[in-house]
């Protein structure tokens, strides 16, 4: 695959604001100016963009929460072009890209995440916050046709399908030689994340790209790819009335493990994922654990997942 990216930082000059620990506390974001250099045009996927079958020995546990840098990243790939309803709309695609990272020297595994339908990354940002204060760069690109900010009225959610190449992508621009993310993120180690819409896009990169490390599908639906998973984290809400509390008992079933399956009691589609959601304690704390023994391998094996739940909020069932 051919692929040209243009890199840029437009926006890491925020003014010190307010993030969250795991915990529900503050910690500071701190404000960088970064410019890059464009990536390289390779032929190929990049080596450092596809992790090792056997990733390095992980690092001792870290005390967290971590202060957390937040950018934006105008990533473009000119290799595919924007279509909307059959009319070509842009002849490259479009990729901001919101960023947040530890501002503590070291690299770190990488997530992408993935947003829902219409509401592009913003609803998320206090999640990835939390992920990034606990070790992790976190990467959430904007969609050009299903972000409501940026597809105006050409949002159109036949879309999707162009949106796993959207997330390698954004991947390989990170990693490339001269990206962003070069020494910064560990390509060893990396997870994709998602949800509603955007938790199809992530099972689908999980399942066709060799090496990730981890997946989390928030209230979305099957894939129909049984047992085409790395590690996996299946988050749903009982109550929602767009992906039904049976999708989600769907992908847990067609997984193979380890697998584990939070449902959220009560809980409807997105709410429970925004930030003062009654299950952001829980939620953030399923996540981080999840991703810190499978992506980052930093827990003791006597620590589960299996005691994330919380009496009256969350289940977890789970196969190790």
């Amino acid at each position: 695959m051919h692929l040209r990216s243009s890199v840029v930082l437009l926006a890491a000059l925020l003014t010190a604001c307010s993030a969250r620990d795991v915990a529900g506390g503050p910690v500071t974001t701190t404000a960088v100016a970064v410019v890059t250099a464009p990536a390289p045009a390779p032929d190929v996927l990049p080596v450092a963009a596809t992790p090792d079958p056997d990733p390095p020995p992980a690092a001792a546990p870290l005390q967290t929460p971590l202060p957390v840098v937040t950018a934006v990243l105008a990533l473009v790939d000119e290799s595919r072009p924007v279509v909307s309803y059959g009319s070509t709309i842009s002849d490259v695609r479009p990729l901001d890209t919101l960023l947040w990272y530890p501002a503590v020297p070291g690299r770190w595994p990488l997530v992408l995440f993935a947003h829902g339908y219409a509401v592009g990354p913003d609803p998320y940002a206090s999640l990835c916050e939390a992920w990034a204060a606990a070790g992790y760069v976190v990467a959430a690109p904007r969609f050009p046709r299903t972000d409501e900010h940026v597809a105006g009225e050409n949002l159109d959610e036949s879309d999707l399908e162009n949106q796993p190449g959207d997330i390698n992508f954004v991947i390989e621009a990170l990693l490339a030689a001269d990206g962003p993310a070069a020494g910064l993120a560990d390509p060893s180690r990396i997870a994709v994340a998602g949800h509603s819409d955007g938790g199809l896009t992530a099972l689908e990169v999980a399942a066709d790209r060799p090496g990730l490390l981890g997946a989390i599908a928030l209230s979305t639906s099957p894939v129909g790819r049984p047992g085409e998973n790395p590690p996996l984290l299946v988050v749903q809400g009982d109550e929602d009335d767009i992906n039904g509390w049976e999708y989600g008992q769907a992908i847990y079933d067609e997984a193979v493990a380890p697998k584990f399956l939070v449902y959220l009691l009560g809980a409807g589609h997105l709410p429970p994922f925004e930030e003062g959601s009654p299950w952001e304690t829980v939620i953030r704390g399923v996540t981080i654990s999840f991703l810190d023994r499978y992506v980052a391998g930093r827990v003791d094996d006597r620590q589960s997942l299996l005691d994330d739940g919380e009496p009256g909020l969350a289940t977890v069932e789970g196969i190790r």
